[in-house]
């Protein structure tokens, strides 16, 4: 994610892969603790999008690209249910109280067929 250590002077990128080691933890209920822990298998290997992406967003006016992720947790997790009270659970420890509060309420009002 840091195309060679280009991008390792950036706070953003160092806070960034901080997060993303704990939202990988979270998500997939590792022990933040172990660094042996292993992803759980897909429930579908074979779709392209199984796997973990990771790309690089152009912004006009700035010199150098943003890494970003994408997690491909549909694919890992039982159902949207325990996504989105992971997801919850993950805006909690960070901080992100507004966001952790009405996460899982907001994903049900999307969701629901009226």
């Amino acid at each position: 994610m840091t195309l060679g250590g280009t991008l390792d002077s950036f706070t953003a990128l160092t806070v960034g892969l901080q997060t993303l080691r704990r939202a990988w933890q979270f998500l997939f209920s590792l022990d933040p603790i172990s660094q042996a822990n292993e992803v759980p298998q897909s429930h579908n290997p074979e779709h392209f999008a199984s796997g973990l992406s990771i790309y690089y967003e152009l912004k006009l006016g700035h010199s150098m690209p943003y890494p970003k992720v994408y997690f491909p947790v549909r694919h890992y997790a039982a159902n949207d249910a325990q996504i989105a009270l992971k997801v919850a659970s993950l805006h909690r420890e960070l901080g992100n109280l507004p966001i952790a509060d009405s996460y899982v309420e907001n994903i049900e009002k999307a969701l629901s067929v009226s």
